[in-house]
């Protein structure tokens, strides 16, 4: 087996951790590589990222597109989309990876379309979240909202989320949105401090699309908090389910709620 080891050498404790990972591998006598720069070629058979989660979601269009299932070990804060956090750990988890003792679990990512004058000027794709939010920090944003071609409601807001099941536990969670176990096949969209009392959040099949017109000028729309476009007044933004998918390794399948416990306590 070949690994592909993604480091976060932001995180202070990253390269300790991965000093172990490759210690571990080579006892092992599997091979490793090192991802670094732009490379986009499949590399590996299983990728383990060692960072936070802000690493999974910087990687997961290189994941999903190579279908590179991935570990993650947990060096920076919450880590919601952690295996592990621990570092004596790793021994059996590098074991458990060899010899394919683990279920591994796709996770349904987000198509944003943006669509100005009639033609498609920007596409990206999300694991976590889609956000609308306005460029200047004091105003509000306007837009009207359908699904599957049906108006469903208008929103005044500080800013609007749309979440995959993965996203429930990032700002959605924050906003207080509904928390939606990972492998569900549904999409969620929540309006945050909007301005009247159509405040709740919506939770809809995924093999629906999610049409958003832009009614207000100056707004912003980031993919997974990292790629952000520019959108003005009239844009319509259409999302719905990518092709591609993200396949999580778990040693246990059912241990979401256990996990989240854990996490939430430590908040």
């Amino acid at each position: 087996m070949k690994f592909l080891l993604i480091i976060n050498k932001d995180k202070s404790n990253s390269q300790r951790f991965a000093d172990e990972v490759i210690k571990e591998i080579k006892s092992a006598g599997a091979e490793y590589y090192l991802l670094e720069g732009d490379d986009t070629e499949r590399k590996g058979d299983v990728a383990i990222l060692i960072g936070g989660d802000g690493t999974v979601l910087i990687n997961a269009i290189y994941l999903a597109r190579n279908k590179l299932p991935l570990f993650m070990i947990n060096t920076g804060g919450l880590g919601f989309l952690a295996n592990i956090n621990k570092i004596e750990d790793i021994e059996s988890s590098i074991k458990k990876l060899i010899n394919k003792e683990y279920v591994l679990q796709k996770r349904t990512m987000l198509c944003g379309e943006v669509v100005r004058d009639g033609k498609i000027v920007a596409t990206d794709f999300a694991i976590n979240d889609i956000v609308f939010r306005p460029q200047n920090s004091t105003k509000t944003l306007k837009l009207s909202v359908s699904i599957n071609g049906e108006s469903i409601s208008k929103y005044v807001a500080d800013g609007f989320v749309v979440s995959t099941p993965t996203g429930s536990t990032a700002y959605n969670l924050s906003a207080m949105g509904a928390i939606v176990e990972p492998n569900s096949e549904v999409f969620s969209m929540l309006p945050i401090c909007a301005h009247s009392f159509n405040n709740r959040s919506i939770i809809f099949n995924d093999n629906k699309e999610l049409s958003i017109s832009i009614d207000s000028d100056k707004q912003i729309l980031s993919f997974d908090g990292n790629r952000n476009y520019d959108l003005s007044k009239n844009d319509i933004i259409k999302i719905r389910k990518s092709s591609d998918t993200l396949n999580f390794i778990l040693f246990d399948e059912n241990n979401f709620f256990k996990n989240l416990k854990e996490k939430i306590r430590n908040i």
